[in-house]
């Protein structure tokens, strides 16, 4: 069983809460799938030339696998300011992105990722999707995780 620190949205962002005088918790994804989302993944040098300002998230200076980060483009994406329909595609593409160590870990076995362009940036949508069966480590993960 996995517990975790639970984040949850509000209309301002993501907050903490504080439940029977402690922090409140999880069992499922919620936090772990936000963290993935909202930890900055590196700029490459075609986005960004000047490398100081590439950002990116320090635990990957840790990783075993080179081709592997933590996070996403989505600060980047941010950053441009275009809501355009282009701009929703690659954010939707930097989020499946961040996400697909559910995939590789047999979690779930695809997402359903939902950007939509609205008057103050976009709105995002993710639903994963899993044919685990009760007997899957993974079970009760899933299951435990907010759709």
């Amino acid at each position: 069983m996995s517990i975790d620190i639970k984040i949850t949205q509000t209309a301002k962002g993501s907050d903490i809460n504080i439940a029977n005088g402690d922090i409140e918790i999880t069992q499922g994804l919620d936090s772990a799938i936000a963290l993935s989302i909202l930890s900055e993944k590196r700029a490459s040098p075609s986005q960004i030339q000047d490398a100081r300002k590439r950002r990116g998230h320090f635990i990957n200076e840790f990783r075993d696998t080179p081709d592997s980060e933590v996070g996403s483009l989505l600060w980047y994406y941010a950053k441009q300011a275009i809501n355009t329909d282009a701009n929703a595609t690659l954010i939707e593409g930097s989020i499946k992105d961040s996400l697909q160590w559910i995939i590789d870990r047999g979690i779930a076995s695809d997402l359903n990722i939902i950007v939509t362009k609205n008057a103050n940036g976009v709105d995002v949508s993710i639903e994963l999707i899993s044919d685990l069966s009760p007997d899957s480590e993974y079970y009760s993960l899933f299951f435990e995780t907010v759709n």
